[in-house]
C-alpha cells in the first residue's frame, strides 16, 4: 500500500511540533533599550486558553518563541515570531496553527502602532520618555522604595481610548473569563496605576504601567448608584507588593460619597476576593457592630447597615466579613465556640437546600433525592473547610497588619 514504506510516527510529530502556549509567549514592559535584550525582564502569561484554546498549546512549530514587547508607558508594541522549523505537508499533512489570526481575532496585535523591527522598537522606547499618564492624579505613595501614582482618566482625555485599547488586551492573558468592555458606554470609570521612575540616562521622570481597574456605575432607584468593580489587574512585574490593595482602597474612597448605595465586585478571582476581604475586614474592625463581643452573638442585619453606611459594603460581603472576624476572634482551642461557629456557617451554606425543599413541599411535588444525606453532609463539610481556609489567609494578613 502507498506510504507503508515510510509510515508517519504521529507521536514524534506531536512531540516536536506541539508547544505550550504559556511558555512560548513572552511579554516585556520595556523601560530602556538595554531591557530589550535582557531576558530577565520578560514574563509569561498566566493563561492562554482565551487566545489559543482550552488545551493552551500551539501546533506546527518547533522551538517556538513569541515576543510581545511593549514600551512601559505608551504601550507601543513589538511582535516577533521565531522558530527552528515549521511542520510541512509531508510531515503530517497538517497546516500549522495561524498564530497571527488568533491574536488578531482578539485585537492583540496593534497593526497601526506596532514596531516594524527591533531597531524601530528601540526608537519607540527612547520616545517613551515623553509619555505622561492620562487623567487626574488621585494619589501617590511609596512601596518597596518605588514611587507609584494612581490616576483617573476618562475617554475625553485625548489619546486615552487608543492607549486603553492596547492596555486591556492584557486581561485575556491574566484574568480568567475576561471580556473587553464597551468603551463607548459613558457609565464606565477607569483607574490606572503607574510606577514613576527616573531614567538613568536622561535623569527625567518616566512612567511604567503597573496596574488598572474598570468600574461600571449601575443606576440604583431612586437617586443613587451602585458601582461594580469589573476587573482589576496588577501587572506581573509588580505583583506581591500590596499594590492591588492600595488600588482597591483608593477606588473605595473615590465612591464613598452620598450618591453611592454600595460597591459590588463582578466574579472576583480568589486572589482578588482575598484583597477585598482584607480591606473590608480591616475597615469593619472600627465598627462596634463587628466588635469581638457582638460577632459572637451571631449575624445581625445591623452589621450590613453599618458596613453599607460607613464603607459602602453590600449585604453578601458584609456577611462574609462577619464570618471572617468571628473566626478571628474565636480561639481554635475553644471547642464549644468553634462548634457554634461551624454550625453558623453550615446553616448559611445549607439554607438554599432547605429553602428548595420547602418550596417543593409547598407545591406538593414528589421529590426523589438524587444526593444521599451522607453525600450532602460530606459536601457541606468540604465546602466549610474550603471557606475557612480562605478566611484563615485573610486573618493571617490582618494579624500582620
Amino acid at each position: 500500500m502507498p506510504g507503508m514504506d515510510n509510515p508517519i510516527d504521529e507521536n514524534k510529530i506531536v512531540s516536536k511540533f506541539l508547544v505550550d502556549s504559556n511558555q512560548a509567549v513572552k511579554f516585556k514592559l520595556v523601560r530602556n533599550e538595554a531591557e530589550i535584550q535582557n531576558d530577565k525582564t520578560s514574563f509569561n502569561p498566566g493563561m492562554s486558553h482565551q487566545v489559543f484554546g482550552a488545551k493552551e498549546n500551539i501546533f506546527g512549530f518547533a522551538n517556538l518563541d513569541i515576543k510581545l514587547y511593549y514600551t512601559a508607558g505608551s504601550l507601543h508594541q513589538f511582535y516577533q515570531k521565531t522558530f527552528e522549523t515549521q511542520i510541512s505537508k509531508t510531515d503530517g499533512g497538517i497546516d500549522p496553527d495561524n498564530i497571527e489570526e488568533k491574536l488578531n481575532e482578539n485585537y492583540i496585535l496593534d497593526q497601526e502602532n506596532c514596531a516594524s523591527s527591533i531597531g524601530h522598537f528601540g526608537d519607540m522606547v527612547r520616545k517613551d520618555t515623553d509619555f505622561k499618564p492620562y487623567g487626574t492624579k488621585i494619589t501617590e505613595f511609596e512601596r518597596n522604595s518605588k514611587h507609584f501614582e494612581i490616576y483617573k482618566p476618562t475617554m475625553a482625555d485625548p489619546g486615552f481610548r487608543e492607549w486603553y485599547l492596547r492596555l486591556e488586551t492584557f486581561i485575556l492573558w491574566f484574568i480568567d473569563g475576561s471580556q473587553y468592555i464597551d468603551t463607548d458606554d459613558s457609565q464606565w470609570d477607569y483607574f490606572t496605576l503607574f510606577e514613576r521612575f527616573q531614567n538613568p540616562e536622561t535623569g527625567k521622570n518616566q512612567y511604567a504601567i503597573a496596574g488598572f481597574s474598570t468600574v461600571f456605575r449601575f443606576y440604583c432607584y431612586p437617586e443613587k448608584i451602585r458601582p461594580r468593580v469589573s476587573q482589576i489587574l496588577v501587572m506581573p512585574p509588580f505583583q506581591r507588593m500590596g499594590l492591588g490593595s492600595t488600588l482597591l482602597e483608593n477606588i473605595y474612597a473615590h465612591y464613598n460619597t452620598a450618591d453611592v448605595l454600595e460597591i459590588t465586585m463582578e466574579d472576583p478571582s480568589p486572589e482578588c476576593q482575598r484583597v477585598r476581604d482584607f480591606i473590608d475586614a480591616k475597615n469593619c474592625t472600627s465598627l462596634p457592630e463587628f466588635g469581638r463581643d457582638f460577632v459572637h452573638k451571631g449575624w445581625h442585619p445591623c452589621m450590613y447597615t453599618a458596613a453599607r453606611d460607613k464603607f459602602k459594603i453590600n449585604k453578601k460581603q458584609a456577611r462574609r466579613i462577619y464570618e471572617i472576624l468571628r473566626l478571628k476572634f474565636t480561639p481554635k482551642f475553644d471547642e464549644q465556640q468553634m462548634k457554634l461557629y461551624r454550625l453558623d456557617i453550615k446553616n448559611r451554606l445549607n439554607a438554599p437546600h432547605k429553602n428548595e425543599n420547602l418550596r417543593k413541599k409547598r407545591v406538593m411535588a414528589q421529590v426523589s433525592e438524587t444526593v444521599s444525606e451522607e453525600d450532602r453532609k460530606r459536601h457541606l463539610q468540604s465546602e466549610y473547610e474550603d471557606i475557612v481556609g480562605e478566611y484563615d489567609k485573610v486573618i493571617t494578613r490582618l494579624n500582620r497588619f
